[in-house]
């Protein structure tokens, strides 16, 4: 115990004295929320960026209409100048293809931001469906706004056809207010709600994973450098796998308590806490201890039979690829926590930590034989996958030259 113990310290502090576990424990977090915050500012940025006055042709639109448009846009002129529209209206019913021509081309030009035509299944009334040319098709601040001021005026038309006036039609219209909330804490629901079972999926994921490739990379660098030779001089295999994964699983903790206590604080100061108590953090350490054995035993095994990074891509490949789902049916995990696809998922070993924390942080019930269960059937996979880490490293961890198949390496963990 005191060999396995010996590893363990001395991977831990060889991996936490490196510039790169510093850079990831503190300097990628930041740089996450920092992009995040960015982009969000940017795009907030552009659409907001004043535009002037921006034409646009509007080709035999109704007369009704096109006054009930040009007198929305005079209103949103006069409120916000610096995102400005003209409207020109171009009549040419009995020559409409040799007009929408010479407004392409103006288009092209600039003298035009774009032209509005009526859509080939549009309504005699107002034209209830327009099409808007532009060069400038990612505009979508602009097109928002110009779709608003169509709805408008198509609906003044209207209301002008039935003798109602703006007033009477919005009190006729008033929405009914509806406020989403859980009975239990009394908290209004909002869009956090949907993505805070994702931020602890992604805690187990990045800790797991994050540690789990350590374990890879050290493996392949001690036996490529023969430096497991040296080791295996004075402990079995056997607690050289062990002292690893202990280690690893220690970094892989400090990493979680880290990133895990800085979202804390932020949803502290948020007043978002309420956010963070749907999850039991007894379960959330449970299923990260087992589903961090259970991904670093197959890390391992992979670890010991390569000698080089390349080698372990191609045999890394199938694993990414399962791990991938969980990653990809999240949402609808969430949204569906009890549905079938999501109960069977949460019950089958590779995807049970990352299902069933997503699962409990839901929000709905989750029944308590489900828990046992995927806990029991979990655990059982982490001894399954030891056990054949174990055979497979015992083996291939003094072996080089050709990486073994895969069929050889399913000799290797039937071989007695």
């Amino acid at each position: 115990m005191s060999k396995i113990l010996a590893v363990a310290v001395r991977e831990y502090l060889d991996t936490v004295k490196t510039k790169a576990f510093l850079f990831g424990l503190l300097v990628m977090p930041a740089l996450i929320t920092g992009l995040i915050f960015v982009t969000t500012r940017l795009t907030k940025q552009s659409e907001e960026k004043e535009w002037g006055t921006r034409k646009v042709a509007v080709l035999n639109g109704e007369r009704r209409f096109y006054a009930a448009l040009v007198e929305r846009a005079t209103l949103n002129n006069e409120e916000d100048p610096g995102h400005s529209v003209a409207f020109e209206p171009v009549q040419a019913p009995e020559d409409a293809e040799a007009a929408r021509s010479r407004l392409i081309e103006r288009v092209r030009t600039g003298a035009l931001f774009g032209f509005l035509e009526p859509a080939p299944a549009a309504s005699a009334v107002a034209g209830e469906s327009y099409l808007f040319n532009t060069l400038q098709t990612r505009e979508r601040a602009f097109t928002r706004l110009l779709r608003q001021m169509l709805s408008d005026a198509c609906r003044r038309v209207r209301l002008e056809a039935h003798n109602l006036s703006a007033a009477e039609f919005a009190a006729l219209i008033q929405p009914v207010d509806l406020v989403t909330q859980n009975p239990v804490t009394g908290q209004e629901a909002s869009k956090a709600e949907l993505f805070t079972p994702m931020i602890f999926m992604m805690l187990v994921f990045m800790g797991a994973f994050g540690s789990a490739g350590g374990l890879l990379t050290s493996l392949i660098e001690e036996k490529s450098n023969r430096v497991v030779e040296v080791l295996l001089s004075a402990l079995s295999p056997m607690q050289l796998m062990a002292g690893k994964i202990l280690g690893l699983a220690t970094i892989g903790f400090t990493l979680v308590l880290v990133w895990g206590g800085a979202g804390y604080a932020a949803a502290s100061y948020k007043g978002m806490l309420h956010l963070v108590r749907i999850m039991n953090p007894g379960y959330f350490v449970l299923y990260y201890v087992l589903g961090f054995l259970f991904i670093s035993a197959l890390f391992a095994g992979v670890g010991s039979v390569c000698n080089t990074l390349n080698e372990a891509q191609s045999l890394m490949m199938p694993i990414n690829l399962v791990i991938m789902v969980p990653m990809m049916l999240w949402f609808y995990v969430v949204q569906s926590p009890n549905a079938i696809l999501s109960v069977t998922l949460s019950l089958i070993p590779p995807f049970t930590p990352f299902i069933m924390v997503l699962r409990l942080c839901s929000g709905e019930a989750i029944p308590f034989w489900q828990v046992l269960v995927s806990n029991v059937l979990l655990a059982a996979g982490v001894v399954g996958a030891m056990w054949a880490a174990a055979k497979v490293f015992r083996i291939g961890i003094l072996m080089y030259g050709k990486p073994p198949s895969l069929a050889e390496i399913a000799r290797w963990v039937t071989y007695r």
